[in-house]
C-alpha cells in the first residue's frame, strides 16, 4: 500500500505499510518487477507521518542506532 512517492537523486521511491511485516518500509520503484492486484481497497493509516519517517534519516536512507563515521583526507 503506497502512502509516499519521491524522487530523490533521480531515484523514485514508494513508501508503504507492509502487512507482513506490520511496519511501513521504503521500495525503489526501478526494482519493482510487476503489479500484484490484489482486489482490495485500503485505507490510510492514520498513524502515517512523513516526517516522523523521514526525521532521522540521511536522504531516503534510514536505520538503527548511532554509528561512529570518519573522514579520511589524504591527499
Amino acid at each position: 500500500m503506497g502512502y509516499h512517492l519521491t524522487c530523490i537523486e533521480n531515484l523514485w521511491y514508494v513508501i508503504g505499510y507492509k502487512e507482513d511485516r506490520a511496519d511501513f518500509r521504503t521500495f525503489v520503484l526501478g526494482r519493482i518487477s510487476g503489479p500484484v492486484v490484489v482486489g482490495d481497497k485500503f485505507k490510510k493509516r492514520s498513524d502515517f507521518d512523513l516526517n516522523k519517517d523521514l526525521r532521522d534519516s540521511f536522504m531516503i536512507m534510514k536505520g538503527e542506532g548511532d554509528y561512529e563515521i570518519v573522514i579520511d583526507h589524504a591527499g
